[in-house]
Formats: structure tokens, C-alpha cells, sequence
């Protein structure tokens, strides 16, 4: 039985490479040594976090201590993007993205964006995602293994992506009901977060969405039934093209008309498309290749 994904050691590989590459910008641009400036008493461990006793946190956020962290977090992201000692650096970099979103979370952010991203690490971790498209595959070649070794996690992850929309769709009808098919919706959540200034963005195309009100419970529809269809995209290939597509053309309208700006989320869209394929065609269509 043939995967409907490509189920090779350099397709698995290059999505290993893109998606710690993600992360890996997101901690270089992501500070931590500025949480060093709060007081360590505004810490509310979450999860397993708060097993740990005070005494390691007194010494962690100090601007020594989550310089140390940040640093550690780029190189072993750094490691397992260039896929060098992959089966250790993959876990090593899972655990300290963990680590640090929940610490971030202690101090009362929750950054949602990454989350599906966090989940995706947690794959790549367990795979044999360095035997393609790594330093370790140039050092030490490996036997390739079955193609279901290789296929079946970024089946997996196309999944996750998948779900992540379409569970966020199931989730707004349940809450929301009728009203989210209503004119003054969208209006009414891009507006003030245009007028505030906590958010990462400050877009002012919320306003735009005033003079489009009649369209606008056609959009809502249209939005939430491609969420609710995303899963097709894991099982149908010919529908992953249109499914990144639409979720690019998603996360950039949700930046500009209601300042969510979700880049690791849309990033992880990633996996559905077929790296190797990609490569072969550039290199076939390069000026440099056709003289």
C-alpha cells in the first residue's frame, strides 16, 4: 500500500530542515533575556513546570540565565536544521522549544501560533528524519529504511496541520453559533485590536471591513467551511496546492484586517508540500542547468 505523501529519506529530511529552520528564526527572534527584568515572583509555572523548585528559577531568570537558555536553544535548533547529530539535536531542540514557550507562558503570554509547530517537532523527534537531507546522511550513509518509515510521519504532521483548522473551525461554531455568520463580526474583532497597542501588529485594514459588510458573512462561510475541509488536503494530493494557497492567503488577511498574526502556524503548511519534487523541477528548469 502506497502513503499518498512522499515517502522517501530526502522528502522527510527537507521537511525536518524547514521546520526547525521556523523555529530556529523564531528563537533569534524571540529575546528572552528581557524576562530576566521581571520580578521571579510573577511566575506561574504551568504544567510540568511547576515541579521544578523556585530555587531553579531564582537562578534561571537572571539576564546570565536566559541568555544561557536562548543560546542553547539556537544551537541545538541550529544542529537539527543542518541535521547534524539529528537524533539527538531533534530531541534536545523539542524539549528547550518546550521549555521555553511554557516559561513564556509561566509569565502570562500564550503563544497558540506555535503550537502545532511544538506538536510537529514532537514527530520529527521520534522519525528517522536525519537518513536525507543532512550533514549525518554525507558523513555516514545509511541504509534506506521502509518507505513508511519515512512517509508515514509527514502523513502524520499533514494531519496535525490539518486538524489544528479544522478543530479551530468546529470550535468557533460551537461557541459562536449563528452570531459568527453576522455582518458586524469580523468588524467588531479587528477593531479594537486595531485601536490597542499590545499586539505584535498594527494594521489599520480593520477598517476597510466597515464599507464590505454585506460580503462579509459570505467570507466568514466560505473560511470556516475551508477549515472544516482541510483534512481532504491529507488525502486528496491534488488539493495540497490550493490548501497552501488559501492558508497563506488566510494568515496575510488575518494580519492585515485583524492584527493575528500567526507566521509559525502558517509556516508549518510546509509539509504539504513535496520537497524533492520541488528541487528536481528548479534544478531542471535553472538557467544554469538549460546552457
Amino acid at each position: 500500500m502506497r502513503l499518498p505523501v512522499p515517502d522517501t529519506a530526502e522528502a522527510l529530511g527537507r521537511v525536518r530542515c524547514g521546520v526547525h529552520g521556523v523555529f530556529l528564526a523564531a528563537a533569534l527572534t524571540t529575546p528572552l533575556v528581557p524576562l530576566a527584568s521581571l520580578p521571579v515572583t510573577l511566575l506561574q509555572p504551568v504544567g510540568i513546570l511547576s515541579w521544578l523548585p523556585w530555587s531553579f528559577y531564582d537562578r534561571l531568570v537572571t539576564p546570565g540565565g536566559m541568555a544561557l537558555l536562548q543560546g542553547l536553544l539556537i544551537a541545538s535548533l541550529l544542529l537539527s536544521t543542518a541535521g547534524l547529530f539529528t537524533r539527538l539535536t531533534t530531541k534536545t531542540s523539542l524539549l528547550l522549544a518546550v521549555f521555553c514557550e511554557g516559561l513564556l507562558a509561566s509569565f502570562g503570554h500564550h503563544p497558540q501560533d506555535r503550537m502545532v509547530g511544538l506538536y510537529i517537532l514532537g514527530v520529527l523527534a521520534c522519525t528517522p528524519c536525519g537518513e536525507g537531507y543532512s550533514l549525518d546522511a554525507r558523513r555516514r550513509p545509511v541504509p534506506a529504511a521502509n518507505a513508511w518509515a519515512y512517509g508515514y510521519p509527514i502523513l502524520l504532521m499533514q494531519a496535525v496541520v490539518a486538524w489544528t483548522y479544522c478543530s479551530a473551525a468546529v470550535l468557533k461554531l460551537h461557541a459562536l453559533g449563528p452570531a459568527l455568520f453576522q455582518d458586524a463580526w469580523l468588524p467588531g474583532l479587528g477593531i479594537p485590536r486595531t485601536l490597542g497597542n499590545l499586539w505584535p501588529t498594527h494594521f489599520q485594514g480593520a477598517y476597510w471591513l466597515l464599507a464590505l459588510r454585506p460580503a462579509l458573512p459570505a467570507v466568514t462561510g466560505l473560511v470556516i467551511a475551508w477549515e472544516l475541509l482541510c483534512p481532504i488536503a491529507v488525502l486528496w494530493p491534488r488539493a495540497r496546492p490550493w490548501h497552501v494557497g488559501f492558508s497563506l492567503a488566510f494568515h496575510a488577511a488575518s494580519a492585515v484586517l485583524l492584527n493575528v498574526v500567526f507566521p509559525v502556524q502558517a509556516a508549518m503548511n510546509l509539509v504539504f508540500i513535496d520537497w524533492p519534487s520541488v528541487a528536481a523541477r528548479l534544478r531542471l528548469d535553472s538557467p544554469v542547468r538549460s546552457r
